[in-house]
């Protein structure tokens, strides 16, 4: 994950998306806009990635599937 500051920070993986963690997550979305930033969202399941582009954030995201683990 890139924060809008540019300062990498660890990733962390989630497992559901509680109302708090959603509105952590809009924010995130909204703040990466304004600063013309993306949100990366990496080892997404296909399920995971189904649900973001059927919800239509897919265009707003950089997503990377469970494709890309591990591996250099």
């Amino acid at each position: 994950m890139l924060p809008v500051s540019g300062k990498r920070r660890a990733a962390r993986r989630v497992t559901c998306i509680t109302s708090d963690g959603a509105d952590a997550f809009f924010r995130a979305l909204f703040a990466a806009r304004r600063h013309n930033s993306r949100v990366t969202v990496t080892c997404a399941s296909p399920q995971a990635r189904a649900a973001l582009t059927q919800l239509g954030l897919a265009r707003l995201l950089d997503i990377r599937g469970t494709e890309n683990r591990g591996g250099s």
